[in-house]
Parts: structure tokens; sequence; C-alpha cells
């Protein structure tokens, strides 16, 4: 698999489900062929997961970090209204 896939939306509910079908059909045959791609559905969940949680990370950090500019803000505008 390339890099460039990395950066591609991962639909979890269909990687999942490829998974479940990638178990089932390594469980019945267990050739190496449904090894290794049971091994990329487990990879593809595994990113998937990765980057629904670093999505919601980055989202708290930019809440965060316009809840510390619009604090600062306030702050400025605060300090010279008193002037």
């Amino acid at each position: 698999m390339s890099d460039d896939l990395d950066i591609l939306p991962i639909d979890l509910d269909e990687a999942y489900q490829q998974l479940d079908r990638a178990r089932e059909a390594h469980d019945e045959r267990g050739t190496d062929a449904n090894y290794v791609h049971l091994l990329e559905c487990q990879n593809r969940v595994l990113r998937g997961e990765i980057n629904r949680r670093d999505a919601a990370l980055r989202r708290a950090g930019a809440d965060r970090f316009r809840e510390i500019c619009d604090r600062r803000r306030g702050g400025r505008i605060a300090l010279e209204g008193a002037q």
C-alpha cells in the first residue's frame, strides 16, 4: 500500500465490515493470501481509528487555541478601554 492512501478518509464502518469478511475467509481457507488480506484490513481499520482520533484532537486543539486568542483579545480590549 502506498503512503498516499494514508491521507484518504477511511469509512470505518466499511473497514470493520471488510475486516470481518477477511477474518471469515482466513478462518475458512487459511491461505497466505487470506492472511495478507486480513493484515491489510487490520491496518486499514487502525489507520481509520488513528485518523478519527487525530481529527478529534485537532478540533479540540483548535477550539482551545481560539479560546486562548479570544481571552487575550478580550484582555487587550479591556486594557485599551481603561486608558
